[in-house]
């Protein structure tokens, strides 16, 4: 009877020489952190889901479907839970419009959206404020090949930050599988993006939040990249 607290002993110290221990993030090349925001050879996005948009404390709740081609082609469609359009957003090669509450905006693709009327759009181009609505990752802070500001480790999590001028940007990354959880944009406390639940470099939950009266979140049940 005396083996058993030995041998129990010994199998705790097997389990723990054959568990893989957490990476450690901050040791590796800072391609880990560019390569984690997401695949750059995703040619279109297609998908729909549940949408809640408030406008001055004025809640619509409905449905969002989206489709983007990497050609230049690129639609959004807001219904309300009546069927009614809420919003759309399209976009060529070269501009694109938004239409929201009976009013038109045209804009450059890469220019500010600065005649929208929230205070996002005089900092978010065109082409970004596609990339959020299609769960892509508006700016890559580590695209060239830049290391993380700060990295601050959790047991299960590494979350790494970059600031930029007045854009913080900040990257939660799981230790185990090195998947990325979620993505943080903030531009001067002004607004925020927030991207999580990603599946193959896409985030399923996207909010845009300028206040707590002005905001969109999308909930994709399905958003595919080709």
């Amino acid at each position: 009877m005396k083996r058993w607290p030995a041998l129990a002993f010994v199998t705790v110290l097997l389990l723990l020489n054959c568990t893989p221990p957490p990476h450690q993030l901050p040791d590796i090349s800072p391609d880990f952190w560019r390569d984690a925001f997401g695949p750059a050879d995703i040619s279109s996005v297609k998908g729909g889901g549940e949408v809640l948009v408030s406008l001055e404390g004025e809640k619509y709740v409905g449905a969002a479907d989206v489709q983007w081609k990497k050609a230049g082609d690129f639609r959004a469609n807001f219904y309300s839970v009546f069927g009614g359009q809420i919003a759309s957003v399209s976009a060529d090669s070269e501009s694109g419009t938004v239409i929201l509450e009976g009013k038109e905006y045209r804009v450059l693709l890469d220019e500010k959206m600065d005649s929208i009327p929230f205070s996002w759009g005089e900092d978010l181009t065109f082409r970004q404020f596609i990339s959020i609505l299609t769960g892509r990752a508006p700016v890559n802070p580590a695209d060239s090949g830049e290391a993380p500001d700060t990295i601050t480790i959790s047991r299960r999590t590494a979350e790494a930050e970059w600031q930029r001028g007045q854009l913080r940007v900040t990257a939660r990354v799981n230790r185990r599988n090195e998947r990325l959880e979620e993505i943080r944009y903030s531009f001067n406390q002004s607004w925020t993006v927030r991207m999580s639940d990603i599946f193959k470099g896409l985030a399923r939950s996207v909010e845009l939040r300028e206040d707590d009266r002005n905001y969109f979140w999308i909930k994709y049940q399905n958003l595919k990249p080709e």
